[in-house]
C-alpha cells in the first residue's frame, strides 16, 4: 500500500502485506504473517499482527496488542499497556513498552524504556 494509508477498525489484512509510511490502523485490526509497517504508522488497541512482521521506525501500538513470534520492532516504536509479543522477537533501541507487556522467550533487546521510566 502506498504512504499515508487510513484503514477503519476490524480491518484485516493476508500474509505479505507490506504498507508503507504514516499509514493508520483502527482498534481490533489483523495482520497476517510476514507483514511490514512502515515508519510512523500507528495501529489501535486490541489489534493483532501474525508471526514473522516488521514494524518500520517510529510505530505506535495501541494498548492489548498482540505480537506473533518472530516480530522485529525498529528503533523508537511505542507498545501500549498489556501488549503480549511472542517468542524470538527483536525490540530495536529506544523501543517504549507500556506497562504489564508480556515478551516471549528469548527476546533480543536494545536499549528498552517502560512508560513509567518516562514520566
Amino acid at each position: 500500500m502506498n504512504n499515508w494509508c487510513n484503514l477503519g477498525k476490524y480491518c484485516a489484512l493476508g500474509n505479505g502485506c507490506n504498507l508503507g509510511n504514516l499509514c493508520n490502523l483502527g482498534d481490533s485490526c489483523e495482520l497476517g504473517n510476514g507483514c511490514i509497517l512502515g515508519e510512523s504508522c500507528t495501529m489501535g488497541s486490541w489489534c493483532r499482527l501474525g508471526d514473522q512482521c516488521e514494524l518500520g521506525n517510529g510505530c505506535h501500538l495501541g494498548d492489548c496488542c498482540n505480537l506473533g513470534n518472530l516480530c522485529k520492532l525498529d528503533k523508537g516504536c511505542k507498545l501500549g499497556d498489556r501488549c503480549e509479543l511472542g517468542n524470538y522477537c527483536i525490540l530495536c533501541d529506544q523501543c517504549h513498552l507500556g506497562n504489564d507487556c508480556t515478551l516471549g522467550k528469548p527476546c533480543e533487546l536494545g536499549t528498552i524504556k517502560t512508560l513509567m521510566e518516562l514520566k
